[in-house]
C-alpha cells in the first residue's frame, strides 16, 4: 500500500479512499480499509491495491463509488484507464471517498455513455437516484444523481430540468410529461395569447406555453416554474405543500378547459385524454341491462382489492379486475323492472372507447383499517411497453383494422349487453386474449433471460416501427411516461422516466437533473423488489401514460425552425427579457448592499434606510447619496457630514474613513458581498466642532457616573478607547484618581471592580459598548469591601432595576363585602383577638399572624376564584422572604383600598435631567455579602425567608440583616379596572415577594388576589410560580392584580360570557364568577350585573337581561328568575353561562314558551338579514309562522323554513342558500325531524317563496362570492384566534387542498 503523503511537502493532490468490504474476505476488524492514492492515479491502480489487500482476483469483485445516501453507485471497474479525479473522487486533506466492494456478477453490457468514453469496459449503471424523501411531513429534498449522469449536460441529452421551488417535484414531473407529449406541446404552440401584457401573468395557457418554449430553446441546465405557479394563483407557501401528482393532473386539466373555453383549443383535453365507459347493471335472469355513459380522463387501477392479501401482478390483471362485474345477490339483490322482483345481477363498468393518450393511475395509496393510517402499497405491478386494449372493447375485439368514429377512431355498440367487453367472457375460450397485452420480450443476446422491461438499446426504434406495422385493432398503445413516487404515504419524492419520441430513447427527469435511463431502471419501477434500503424499496411507478399507435395521428414535436409565427415573436420577447434580466443581475452583483443609519439633526432620533451603492462609486459620492437619502440636506450642509462604520447591535461607531478618501466603495468595504458585518452611519457635526478620528480596533464605552451620597446615576456618555489600553490609562481618560472606585458591568448584571492598574481592558473583559461605572464621591467607604460599599449598592441596583405597570383593583369596603373578602385591617383585628383569646403563655404559631382565617374546604376541587389553573396552593405565599419587604419611595399611600389615588414618589432629580435616584428612604436594612476568591459565601445576595426558621437562623448566625429589595411606586393613575401604577423595582424579587409588596398597598391579603401577565395581544395568563423571579418576565411588561378568594361549601367557580348574536364575536368572555348551590337566578343576575358595572362600566337593568344555558358556542335554555342552581339549573365545576342583553323587557315568563333565533334570506338580492329573536307562546309550527309573519310582513303561507348547519350563529354563504339549504314548505312539528327543535336557542332561516330568485351574471356571481367569502372568513378567523388562545394544545397540521385559481389574481406581495 502506498505510504500516505505528508501534506506539507507533497504538491500532489491525494485522494483518501475508505473501502468497505461487503464480500467478507477482508479480515480487518472493521471490515474496511483506507487507501491513499494520488488523484492522477488510474482506477486500475486502485483495483490492484484492493486485490492485494483482500487476496481476491481483480475480476472477481466490483468497486462502487457511492456519492450520497440512497443513491445509485458508479462502478469504477468500467473506467480502469481513467484517473481517480476523472471518475469523481475528491482530493485534498479533508477528502473522504466512500467505496465498497462486492462480488462480481455477470452484467449485461450497456451502451457506452455520451459523457464518459469507455475505458477497458464501457457501460453505465443506473444514472437515477431516488432523492431522499419519504420522511414524515413530506420533505422534498434536492435531487440526487450519480457522477456519471452529472457529466451529461443538457446540451448532450437535448433536454433541460425544472427547478424545484421547495416541494414541487410532483409538478415538475407532470410538466415534463406534458412537454414530452408531442400532440399536447404542438397544440399549446398553435394557441396564441390575445390579452394584455398585464393580464398575461394570470393566464395559465400563456405561462405554460412560455415555459415550454423556454424548455425547448434555453441553454440553461434547468428553468424556473415560478411564473406558471403564480398564474395558478399560488403564493410562496404553496411551494412547501406536497400534493398528489394525479390530483394535480386532474385539477390542471380542469383549469385548462376553463381557460380554453371559446377558443380553438376548447376541446384539447377531451380530444387527447378523454375516453368513455359504461356503468351498467345487468339482470342475470332476463338479461335486461340498464347503463349510463360516463367520460373519464384517467383510469384508476386498484393495486390490491379491498380485503385481499395479494396484489395484481400486472397492469393487464388490474384492468381485468377493474372491469370484472360485482354480483348483486342475497340481501343485496337488484330489483329488475322487467322481472318485477328482486333478482341476481351483475354491476360493473365496461369501456366504450379509449382516449388517444391513455393515463393509468396505479392506486398505491390506501387506508389501513386496523391501524387507521394511510399506507402505501409497494407490491410489484409490471407493465408492458406495448399495451393492447382491443379485447376490452367488444366491437373491436379481433378486428384487423381500426374502425372510425370521428376523434376516437372506434365504433361502439351502445346496445351491447355483454359484460365488460370480451376480455372476461372469452378468457377461457381464448387463452391468448388474456395475455394479448403481455410485455414484448426484448432480450439482448441471452435467449434464456426473461426481460420484462422496456428496451432502451439503440435499435429500439427499429423494433418500435415493427410493432407499429404489426398493430391489430385501434386500441394498441405505446408507453412513453412513467411517473414514479419514492417514499411513504406521508410524503416522498416524484420524478419521471419519459421517452423521447424523436430519439426513441428514455430519459430520467428528476427536477434539475436529466439523464439517460437503462432497462434495469425501468424494471425497478415495477415495485416489490428487495433493495438495500427501505426507501429504495418504496420507489415504484405511480402513473403511466400511453400513446395510441396510429400512423395518421402520431406526431413529432415541432422544432425551433418550424415554430408558428406567434411562438417566434414570443421567443424574441423572451430573449429580450432574458438580456434585460441578465443586465439587471449584473448590476445587482456590482451593488454593495448595506443599511445606512443616522441621527436626525432636528428630531434627534435614529433613522435608517437601505443603502445600495455601486462598487465603483467613490466614498465622496456615496456620502452625498446618503446625505440626500436621509434628507439631511435640508438641515446640514454636505461639508459637515461623513460616513463611518457603524455596529447596529452594540450601537457603536467602529471606524472613521478619512484614510479612504478618493477610494471606491469596493475598496472601502473590502469587496462586494451579500452581507457585511458592519453597516454605515452618516455622522454630522456642529458648525464649530471637529470630527473625532475613530481608529479600527477601538471601541466605544458607555460611562455612567455614580453619586453615592444621593444615589444618582448620570449618563451614559460615550468614550472612545482602545482595548489595548491599561486600566490606568482608562482612569486618566476618565479623570479618575487612583483611589476612585471603577467597575465594569458584565453579563447578567455582574459587576467587576477594576483593581489591577496594569491590566489591559481586553484582559479585564471589555468588549464593544461595555458599560463602566465611575464613583464621584465614595471617600467615606473606601475602606469597605467592594460588595459592601455604597458604590456597589447603587450600581447593583441600577443593573437590576426594571419598570413595570401594575393594574390593581378597587378594594373599597363595598367591593370587598360583595366578594366576601376581608380587608387586611380586619384580618389584623381578627388575629389580635385570636392571640388575646389564646391560653396564657401560649404563643400563636408564626404562620397564623401572616395568614388569612382558615375557610372551610372548597368543593369541586376549586380553591381560589381565579386559581383554577394554578399549580400551587394559596399557602405557598409563606415562602416569600422577609428580605423582599417593600421599600416605598415617599410617604405611605392610602392605596386603592381607601378609594383614593396613590401619590407619586417625590423625585430627587430636576425635571428633564438624566439622573436616576437609586436610593430609598427606608434602606437601613439593605446589606450585601462580601466575599473574596477564597470566601465560599461569595454570592450577590443571601436572603432568609420570613417563614423559614432554618434559613433565618443561618442569616442571623452570620450577622446578616435581611436584604431589602428595591420597590418604588413612582406614579398612580385611574384605570377602568381600578388604578394603574408605574413601578420601579429590583428584578430579583420573586412573584411571591411581589404579591407581598402589593398586599400592603391595596389592603388585601395576598391569598385573596392573583397576578396575571398581559401580553401584547391583550391575552391574560396567570402567574402561579411564586418562587420565580420577575427577571424571567422581562422589562416594561404589564401585570394585573385580580381579586379572588377561597371557595366555601356549595360554591363553584365558572365563567360568564356575553351573548351578542349579530356581533363579529357573538360569544365574548366577561369575567370569572362564583355561584352557590341554592342561589336563585335573580340573585345571580343581580351580582353579575353589579360586577359588570364595576369592572366594565356597563349598566343593564334587571328586566332587560337574562341568563341562559351555554353549550360550547350555542345558546340554550333561558333560565327564569325563579330557577335555583343545583335544582332546575345544574351547577358543575368550571360552569359557563350566557348573559344576554335584551332590546326590551323580558318576554319569556314560563316554561311553555319557546325562543328561537331567525334570519331572513332574500332570493332577489342574495342577502341575509341580521338575526332576530322570536318568542313563541307554544312550540308549534303555526305559532312560529305567525310570529315570523308579524315580524317580516310576509304571509304565513308563503314562508319557507330551513335549518342551517354548524354552530351558533350558523352563518351560511348566501350564494349557496337557494341550492344547499333544504327549504321546507309543510312543517308539521318543530320537535321532530327535520327541525328537531327541543329547546331555546336554535337558529332558523326563512324566505318569502313568492320572491323570485335573481338570475346572476358571471360578474355578479363573482362579486357576491367575494363578499360572502370575506364575511365568513372574518368570522372564521376570529373564531380560530379565540380557539387557539383558549387552549395550549396545538392542533395537528392539516393537509392543504390543491387548487388552481383561474379568475383570481394573487394578492400583491404573495
Amino acid at each position: 500500500m502506498p505510504e500516505a503523503p505528508d501534506p506539507d511537502d507533497a504538491p500532489v493532490a491525494w485522494a483518501r479512499c475508505i473501502v468497505r468490504d461487503l464480500t467478507g474476505s477482508y479480515g480487518g476488524p472493521t471490515g474496511k480499509m483506507t487507501i491513499d492514492l494520488a488523484g492522477s492515479a488510474k482506477v486500475a491502480t486502485l483495483v490492484d491495491e484492493v486485490a492485494k489487500q483482500t487476496n481476491i482476483a481483480p475480476d472477481k469483485f466490483v468497486i462502487s463509488l457511492q456519492h450520497c445516501a440512497g443513491g445509485e453507485e458508479l462502478i469504477l471497474n468500467d473506467y480502469l484507464n481513467r484517473s481517480l479525479v476523472e471518475v469523481g473522487l475528491e482530493t485534498g486533506a479533508q477528502s473522504r471517498n466512500n467505496l465498497f466492494i462486492t462480488e462480481a456478477k455477470p452484467r449485461r453490457k450497456q451502451r457506452s455513455g455520451a459523457g464518459l468514453e469507455s475505458g477497458d469496459h464501457a457501460g453505465r449503471t443506473s444514472p437515477v437516484a431516488a432523492s431522499s424523501g419519504g420522511a414524515e411531513g413530506g420533505s422534498d429534498s434536492a435531487p440526487a444523481y450519480t457522477y456519471a449522469s452529472g457529466l451529461i449536460k443538457s446540451n448532450e441529452t437535448g433536454h433541460v430540468g425544472l427547478v424545484n421551488q421547495a416541494m414541487t417535484c410532483y409538478l415538475n414531473s407532470l410538466l415534463q410529461t406534458l412537454f414530452m407529449t408531442p400532440e399536447f406541446r404542438n397544440a399549446m404552440y398553435s394557441w396564441e395569447y390575445e390579452g394584455t401584457r398585464e393580464d398575461s401573468a394570470k393566464s395559465i395557457p400563456y405561462q405554460l406555453q412560455k415555459l415550454f418554449v423556454n424548455m425547448q430553446t434555453t441553454e440553461r441546465l434547468a428553468v424556473e416554474t415560478t411564473e406558471l405557479t403564480y398564474s395558478f394563483g399560488w403564493d410562496s407557501s404553496e411551494a412547501w405543500q406536497q400534493h398528489d401528482i394525479q390530483e394535480l393532473c386532474r385539477v390542471m386539466f380542469d383549469a385548462l378547459e376553463v381557460t380554453f373555453k371559446d377558443t380553438e383549443q376548447h376541446d384539447l383535453i377531451s380530444r387527447l385524454y378523454e375516453g368513455k365507459m359504461i356503468d351498467y347493471v345487468k339482470c342475470l335472469e332476463c338479461g335486461t341491462e340498464k347503463d349510463r355513459e360516463d367520460t373519464y380522463l384517467d383510469i384508476p387501477l386498484p393495486i390490491r382489492l379491498f380485503g385481499a392479501t395479494t396484489a395484481f401482478g400486472s397492469v393487464e390483471e388490474a384492468l381485468r379486475g377493474f372491469v370484472k362485474p360485482e354480483t348483486l345477490d342475497g340481501n343485496n339483490q337488484y330489483h329488475c323492472d322487467n322481472c318485477g322482483r328482486k333478482c341476481d345481477a351483475h354491476k360493473g363498468l365496461k369501456f366504450k372507447t379509449f382516449p388517444y393518450l391513455l393515463t393509468l393511475h396505479l392506486k398505491r395509496f390506501d387506508f389501513d383499517y386496523q391501524t387507521l393510517h394511510r399506507i402505501k402499497l409497494n407490491d410489484r405491478v409490471s407493465f408492458p411497453e406495448i399495451l393492447n386494449l382491443n379485447d376490452f372493447v367488444s366491437d373491436v375485439a379481433g378486428c384487423a383494422h381500426p374502425a372510425t368514429d370521428g376523434g376516437d377512431g372506434a365504433r361502439s355498440d351502445d346496445t351491447s349487453t355483454t359484460d365488460s367487453g370480451t376480455v372476461l367472457d372469452d378468457e377461457a375460450a381464448h387463452p391468448a386474449a388474456a395475455s394479448a397485452a403481455a410485455t414484448h420480450n426484448m432480450t439482448d443476446g441471452d435467449p434464456g433471460q426473461e426481460d420484462e422491461g422496456i428496451d432502451c438499446s439503440t435499435d429500439s426504434e427499429t423494433r418500435a416501427n415493427n410493432w407499429r406495422n404489426a398493430v391489430r385493432g385501434p386500441y394498441e398503445y405505446e408507453l412513453f411516461s412513467i411517473m414514479i413516487h419514492a417514499g411513504s404515504a406521508s410524503g416522498g419524492h416524484y420524478y419521471a422516466y419519459i421517452k423521447d419520441f424523436a430519439k426513441q430513447e428514455w430519459f430520467c427527469f428528476n427536477d434539475q437533473s436529466v439523464s439517460p435511463v437503462t432497462q434495469d431502471d425501468i424494471r425497478r419501477t415495477y415495485g416489490g423488489g428487495t433493495r438495500t434500503s427501505s426507501y429504495s424499496s418504496s420507489t415504484n411507478a405511480y402513473m403511466l401514460m400511453y400513446r395510441r399507435i396510429d400512423r395518421e395521428r402520431n406526431k413529432l414535436p415541432l422544432t425551433k425552425d418550424h415554430f408558428p409565427e406567434g411562438i417566434q415573436k414570443l421567443l424574441v420577447r423572451m430573449r429580450e427579457g432574458e438580456d434585460e434580466e441578465r443586465a439587471n443581475k449584473e448590476r445587482e452583483r456590482s451593488m454593495c448592499k448595506l443599511t445606512l443609519f443616522g441621527v436626525h439633526p432636528v428630531l434627534k432620533t435614529t433613522v435608517s434606510n437601505a443603502f445600495h451603492v455601486h462598487k465603483d462609486m467613490s466614498l465622496e459620492e456615496a456620502t452625498e447619496l446618503g446625505w440626500k437619502m436621509l434628507e439631511f440636506d435640508k438641515h446640514v450642509p454636505l461639508s459637515r457630514c461623513r460616513l463611518v462604520r457603524y455596529d447596529e447591535l452594540n450601537d457603536a461607531i467602529e471606524e472613521s474613513l478619512e484614510q479612504h478618501a478618493g477610494h471606491t466603495m469596493e475598496e472601502v468595504l473590502g469587496g462586494v458581498r451579500s452581507t457585511y458585518k458592519l453597516d454605515l452611519m452618516l455622522e454630522w457635526r456642529a458648525e464649530d466642532a471637529q470630527f473625532e478620528v475613530y481608529s479600527a480596533g477601538d471601541t466605544t464605552l458607555q460611562v455612567l457616573r455614580v453619586s453615592v451620597s444621593d444615589g444618582r446615576v448620570s449618563g451614559p456618555t460615550p468614550l472612545r478607547v482602545s482595548l489595548s489600553q491599561s486600566v490606568t490609562e482608562l482612569r486618566q481618560a476618565l479623570g479618575l484618581s487612583d483611589s476612585g472606585r471603577l467597575c465594569l458591568a458584565r453579563y447578567c448584571g455582574e459587576l467587576r471592580p477594576l483593581l489591577h492598574p496594569e491590566r489591559s481592558l481586553k484582559l479585564e473583559g471589555f468588549h464593544r459598548n461595555s458599560r463602566v461605572f465611575v464613583a464621584e464621591d465614595d471617600a467615606d467607604d473606601l475602606d469597605q469591601p467592594f460588595t459592601s460599599s455604597g458604590f456597589f449598592r447603587v450600581c447593583d441596583r441600577h443593573e437590576h432595576t426594571i419598570s413595570l405597570q401594575v393594574i390593581v383593583p378597587n378594594t373599597d369596603q363595598e367591593t370587598l363585602d360583595r366578594l366576601a373578602i376581608p380587608s387586611l385591617d380586619q384580618m389584623s383585628i381578627s388575629a389580635a383577638l385570636a392571640a388575646a383569646a389564646a391560653p396564657s403563655g401560649g404563643a400563636a404559631p408564626p404562620e397564623q399572624a401572616d395568614s388569612p382565617p382558615v375557610s372551610p374546604e372548597p368543593t369541586g376541587g376549586d380553591e381560589l376564584l381565579g386559581g383554577g389553573s394554578s399549580d400551587q396552593s394559596a399557602s405557598e405565599d409563606s415562602s416569600v422572604t422577609d428580605s423582599e419587604r417593600t421599600l416605598i419611595g415617599g410617604e405611605q399611600p392610602t392605596g386603592a383600598g381607601g378609594g383614593g389615588s396613590l401619590p407619586a414618589t417625590p423625585s430627587n432629580s430636576p425635571a428633564g435631567s438624566d439622573y436616576q435616584s437609586m436610593l430609598s428612604p427606608q434602606e437601613e436594612g439593605y446589606k450585601g455579602v462580601e466575599g473574596g476568591d477564597d470566601d465560599p459565601s461569595d454570592a450577590p445576595y443571601a436572603a432568609a425567608a420570613d417563614d423559614d426558621a432554618p434559613a433565618a437562623a443561618a442569616a442571623a448566625a452570620v450577622g446578616q440583616p435581611p436584604i431589602r429589595r428595591y420597590f418604588v411606586v413612582e406614579k398612580s393613575a385611574p384605570h377602568e379596572n381600578g388604578l394603574l401604577w408605574d413601578v420601579r423595582l429590583d428584578n430579583r424579587i420573586t412573584l411571591g415577594g411581589f404579591k407581598k409588596e402589593i398586599e400592603t398597598l391595596i389592603n388585601v391579603h395576598r391569598d385573596y388576589f392573583k397576578i396575571l401577565k398581559i401580553y401584547t395581544s391583550n391575552q391574560e395568563f396567570e402567574c402561579t410560580r411564586l418562587d420565580d423571579q420577575l427577571m424571567t418576565h422581562g422589562d416594561n411588561v404589564t401585570f394585573v392584580a385580580r381579586l379572588s378568594r377561597r371557595l366555601r361549601d356549595g360554591e363553584v367557580r365558572g365563567k360568564v360570557y356575553k351573548l351578542e348574536p349579530n356581533a363579529t364575536e357573538p360569544s365574548k368572555f366577561l369575567f370569572e364568577w362564583i355561584l352557590r348551590k341554592g342561589m336563585t337566578i335573580a340573585q345571580a343576575k343581580r351580582e353579575i350585573l353589579a360586577e359588570q358595572k364595576s369592572r366594565l362600566g356597563v349598566d343593564i337593568p334587571m328586566n332587560r337581561c337574562r341568563l341562559r344555558k351555554k353549550s360550547w358556542k350555542n345558546p340554550g335554555k333561558i333560565y327564569l328568575d325563579t330557577y335555583k342552581f343545583n335544582d332546575q339549573v345544574p351547577l358543575y365545576p368550571n360552569w359557563e353561562i350566557f348573559l344576554q342583553e335584551l332590546p326590551s323587557a323580558e318576554e319569556v315568563e314560563g316554561d311553555g314558551q319557546l325562543s328561537l333565533f331567525c334570519r331572513r334570506f332574500h332570493p332577489g338580492t342574495y342577502t341575509l338579514d341580521d338575526l332576530h329573536e322570536v318568542t313563541l307562546p307554544t312550540s308549534t309550527p303555526e305559532a312560529l309562522l305567525a310570529a315570523l309573519s308579524r315580524h317580516s310582513g310576509v304571509p304565513a303561507d308563503n314562508i319557507r323554513l330551513a335549518k342551517p348547519p354548524g354552530s351558533f350563529p350558523n352563518d351560511f354563504n348566501a350564494l349557496l342558500a337557494p341550492t344547499e339549504l333544504d327549504w321546507l314548505a309543510n312543517v308539521t312539528a318543530l320537535d321532530t325531524w327535520p327541525l328537531n327543535i327541543l329547546e331555546d336557542g336554535h337558529v332558523l332561516y326563512y324566505k318569502d317563496d313568492a320572491e323570485p330568485l335573481a338570475e346572476l351574471s358571471d360578474q355578479q356571481r363573482r362579486e357576491i362570492s367575494t363578499r360572502e367569502t370575506a364575511r365568513l372568513q372574518a368570522r372564521s378567523a376570529l373564531s380560530s384566534s379565540i380557539s387557539s388562545t383558549s387552549s395550549s394544545a396545538t392542533a395537528p397540521r392539516r393537509e392543504r387542498g390543491l387548487k388552481i385559481h383561474v379568475d383570481i389574481q394573487p394578492a400583491a406581495g404573495d
